[in-house]
């Protein structure tokens, strides 16, 4: 046969496998095209066309790295090719070489000026680079060549979002819906919005919309999920969680999202099956959010890991910081509270007292609000006891730091930490000299996002700053402010009325149901076990809750109808209804905060379990700042002797009563402006190193603040 024949022969066999592949992939049969297209080029080397579609195939099969080192092939025997370039961009995204990313679509948008797709994609590095601004005008250069382009418009609305500007944000997105009821993706990203907003049932009903379109989106039910606990439906939230844990186990937030509805309707076989998991979770470096890590563990290394993994996951590698600067060497400080918490919130009413108790002639003090306004009285009382009371919830994270900035910010403190609403975006961007982690979250905020955290000698002993990211700033009493001008209402309180027994033993535990453990529910239905007729007052936090605590004691033995659960209550009616308690019992690992300091302000005794970590220890610091540290003990057992040894002292009990009574007006945790002073202390402090050009140190303020 001549060697013209065999040439063509082979040609044409090549050319039947390459339209088999390109058929294969057209159909979505992305692996077996994939191998055709391999097997082609293990013979014909030179052909751009067949690198590229590899690549393609590469790319839809989840390869990144792999079609990233074909389309480069492809390149370099097409380099005038804007097409490759493009798909070339696409792989560096996925693979997070966003600035790499950007090089290769501006050389693409040189070839072929003004090509939709490209400036979609650059637009898209552009917000991986955290240039938004840039972004938002590619994405309007798109939409002057093609206004009813959805992909555009939904770009564009993620952008105005990250930009703070949520009214034209959601315009963008139902603008799209308009052209496209069904993408799933506008529906989703209207639905975050609109539960941001405050619309949780308008949000539910877009994440429905989407979910009949494709059930198979795991994102979409985990923010029906979230959606479904902002209208208290929790049990239907755990039952979402469930259903997307079973579904999609690898959705990055599925196992965070089931621990968290687990905790909170105390489903403790649910709990324990993923607690059993949680340290595999953790060494993948897997999202956990920090703050569900603190009802689990006692242990500050591991929360520190955590935190640490949980902020990289938050927040983008190529947020621009800005050059490092000093406290100004003159004038009055300028101190900046940030907050999501600043209305009707437990965080609010803690801090109130002191916020408003602080000294105006040495300092100038800011709020910067990220969170609604609930028009409360709360919310009208820290409006008007700042100097200025700034709501920044519309603005990006790089807004709010450019106003810190401009503001001329010296010290920020932060009140959120990892709870709900917690901006690190702002933090990453460090526009201020010092950052401050205080009160709103009793952990480290990890990933060196924060310069001190301000404690106490009890909840943070000696020895233990290593397992913080911050240098620790130990206060003279408890760091956990309190506000003294709430009082309890003048009623008359009978337990009749709280659906009490009138003659019974009554212990109270009205800290979060999340924080109840399988082992501590165990320790209190053993001292009823051991108390006759006594009962367990609880918090009403949900139904689903509710009927699995009264299940679980019906399983170990104990009527359930023990367990009497308080209704919700006005602040004055609740702190007044303690007294008709005989001892407050603290859960653990995560003891009570707030909680604690009103039953030792009502006049309660309270018993404790100090353990390791921060969460555990701060009810044992609040005992302390009260006299009496021998109500917070060390272990399980300790605590049950304690408490059914006070159970069955009566006079003992009352003679503690009358010592929180008598100390009301005097103990330092209830001095609101002593605490005022220690911060102030405090600030002053972290300034004077800042101003020397010193690094953050570690310190104690004395005891006159």
């Amino acid at each position: 046969m001549a060697a013209g024949t065999r040439f063509r022969e082979f040609r044409m066999s090549v050319a039947l496998l390459l339209d088999q592949a390109f058929r294969l992939q057209n159909q979505g049969e992305f692996a077996q095209a994939e191998k055709l297209y391999a097997q082609a080029l293990r013979s014909v080397r030179d052909n751009p066309a067949l690198w590229f579609n590899h690549g393609l195939v590469l790319r839809d099969l989840g390869r990144p790295q792999e079609a990233l080192a074909s389309f480069d092939q492809a390149l370099r025997l097409s380099p005038a090719m804007a097409e490759i370039q493009n798909e070339r961009a696409n792989a560096l995204l996925t693979l997070g070489r966003a600035a790499e990313a950007l090089a290769a679509l501006d050389r693409s948008l040189t070839l072929k000026p003004g090509y939709p797709g490209t400036l979609i994609n650059r637009g898209l590095a552009l917000l991986a680079l955290e240039r938004p601004e840039a972004a938002l005008a590619d994405f309007d250069a798109v939409l002057r060549l093609r206004p009813r382009l959805p992909l555009a418009l939904v770009n564009r609305g993620t952008t105005l979002e990250k930009l703070g500007r949520h009214a034209e944000a959601m315009a963008s997105y139902s603008q799209a819906l308009a052209i496209d009821p069904d993408n799933c993706h506008a529906l989703n990203q209207r639905g975050l919005l609109l539960a941001l907003a405050g619309r949780p049932e308008e949000a539910l009903a877009d994440y429905d919309r989407a979910l009949g379109l494709d059930p198979s989106l795991a994102a979409l039910r985990f923010n029906r999920a979230n959606t479904l606990l902002a209208l208290k439906r929790v049990a239907q939230s755990h039952a979402e969680m469930q259903r997307l844990f079973a579904e999609h186990p690898g959705y990055p937030f599925a196992f965070d999202g089931l621990l968290d509805t687990s905790l909170r309707t105390c489903d403790f076989a649910q709990r324990e099956k993923l607690e059993a998991h949680l340290p595999a979770h953790i060494r993948a470096a897997r999202p956990l959010t920090p703050f569900n890590l603190l009802f689990c563990s006692d242990d500050p290394a591991l929360q520190r890991t955590v935190a640490t993994t949980y902020v990289r996951s938050q927040v983008g590698a190529d947020v621009p910081v800005p050059p490092p600067r000093r406290v100004a060497a003159a004038g009055r400080l300028k101190i900046a509270y940030l907050s999501h918490d600043l209305r009707d919130h437990t965080v609010a009413t803690s801090n109130a007292a002191v916020l408003t108790a602080h000294d105006r002639n040495r300092f100038e003090f800011f709020a910067f609000s990220t969170g609604p306004d609930d028009a409360s009285a709360m919310r009208k009382r820290l409006e008007s006891g700042f100097e200025h009371f700034i709501d920044v919830r519309e603005q990006s994270d790089g807004e709010v730091a450019r106003r810190l900035a401009d503001a001329g910010i010296d010290i920020l403190v932060d009140l959120n930490g990892h709870t709900t609403g917690a901006r690190p975006g702002v933090l990453a961007r460090h526009a201020v000299p010092i950052q401050v982690n205080y009160q709103g979250y009793p952990g480290t905020i990890g990933g060196g996002l924060v310069d001190y955290m301000i404690a106490d000698a009890i909840v943070i002993p000696p020895g233990r700053d290593g397992d913080f990211t911050e240098k620790i700033v130990r206060l003279p009493h408890c760091y956990m402010p309190v506000d003294p001008t709430r009082r309890p209402s003048v009623g008359v309180v009978t337990r009749a009325a709280a659906g009490l027994p009138q003659d019974a033993f009554v212990f109270c535990a009205f800290n979060s149901v999340w924080k109840i453990t399988p082992a501590m529910l165990g320790v209190w239905l053993e001292l009823l076990r051991a108390v006759p007729g006594s009962v367990l007052w609880l918090r009403h936090d949900n139904d689903e809750a509710v009927r699995n605590l009264r299940q679980e004691a019906s399983r170990q033995g104990i009527d359930a109808a023990r367990l009497v659960f308080a209704a919700r209550a006005g602040d004055a009616d609740h702190i007044a209804r303690h007294r008709l308690a005989d001892l407050f019992l603290d859960t653990a690992p995560f003891a009570g905060h707030s909680t604690a300091i009103e039953s030792l302000w009502a006049g309660l005794p309270l018993v404790s379990c100090a353990g390791t970590g921060f969460a555990s220890r701060v009810s044992a610091s609040a005992l302390t700042a009260v006299g009496i540290p021998e109500l917070a003990v060390a272990s399980l057992p300790e605590y049950k002797a304690l408490a059914l040894k006070l159970a069955g002292d009566p006079a003992l009990l009352a003679a503690y009563r009358e010592k929180l009574d008598a100390g009301r007006e005097s103990f330092p945790l209830f001095d609101a402006t002593g605490l005022a002073r220690a911060l102030e202390a405090a600030y002053e402090r972290m300034a004077e190193f800042s101003r020397a050009g010193m690094a953050p140190q570690a310190f104690a303020v004395d005891g006159n603040g």
